[in-house]
């Protein structure tokens, strides 16, 4: 077998050598490159994806920051909005107790015009009645 034999010794190590070291060195300048190549546009095309869903994070987190700032603000014109409408509510609600309070004056004193009107009325026709009897009477006892 050639590979035990002593003499081929050198001649093994030297082509091994050779084809290891011409195999290295077309690994390290061609594949290598390659290799290296890819896993830099792989680690640019990493950061972009990192880099985009930063920004994704920033925007959502400024969006939530608006979400929140509006909703104060909403919370706030509805507080102003209801705190308006309490007191539009009090205002209609004590004009109207003022426009009854002023009907039932006026019905009072509308009431008792009536009554003196009634009463002055009965009189009257009570005093005409008196006089028709008066009359009457005197008629009757004079005849």
């Amino acid at each position: 077998m050639p590979q035990l034999d002593l003499s081929n010794y050198l001649n093994l190590i030297i082509w091994s050598l050779t084809t290891f070291l011409l195999m290295y060195f077309t690994v390290s300048k061609v594949f290598c490159k390659r290799v290296e190549k890819i896993m830099m546009q792989r680690k640019n095309k990493i950061g972009y994806y990192i880099n985009r869903a930063e920004n994704f994070v920033n925007q959502g987190e400024a969006i939530k920051r608006k979400m929140v700032l509006l909703k104060r603000s909403f919370n706030e014109q509805t507080i102003i909005t209801r705190k308006l409408e309490r007191e539009k509510t009090a205002d209609a609600e004590s004009l109207i107790k003022n426009t009854l309070v002023q009907r039932q004056v006026k019905l009072k004193e509308d009431h008792k015009l009536v009554e003196r009107n009634i009463a002055e009325s009965f009189q009257k026709k009570l005093h005409s009645q008196r006089l028709r009897m008066n009359n009457l009477i005197e008629n009757y006892l004079i005849r």
